[in-house]
């Protein structure tokens, strides 16, 4: 048992890339890489519920147009600008909605 929580753990934490498939899923990792060279609508699957909690980490190469999935906080009230080389994306499930932190590359 303490093996497959393990192996489990270690999956959610690995780098997911898609550079051309836009869904995100939240049981085969948390942490993404994304090829925003052409314009992408993100989707998330597999998303927690109620009474559970998760970080998402998103890191975005280009700066194409990006969709976000509704419902998002953002800590800037709007869904962020893509910074010339990258920008990393935090967000945090509480149990009842995400809350987006943004940090673009100089």
């Amino acid at each position: 048992m303490a093996n497959y929580i393990a192996k489990d753990i270690a999956k959610r934490y690995s780098v997911a890339s898609t550079s051309t498939i836009a869904t995100l899923d939240l049981n085969e990792s948390q942490v993404f890489r994304v090829d925003a060279s052409a314009p992408r609508t993100l989707v998330f699957d597999n998303a927690p519920g109620a009474n559970r909690a998760m970080t998402v980490v998103v890191h975005i190469a280009g700066n194409s147009a990006v969709t976000w999935p509704a419902g998002i906080d953002w800590d800037s009230d709007a869904a962020p600008v893509l910074g010339d080389s990258g920008t990393k994306i935090v967000l945090f499930w509480d149990g009842i909605e995400w809350s987006g932190f943004v940090r673009s590359a100089k």
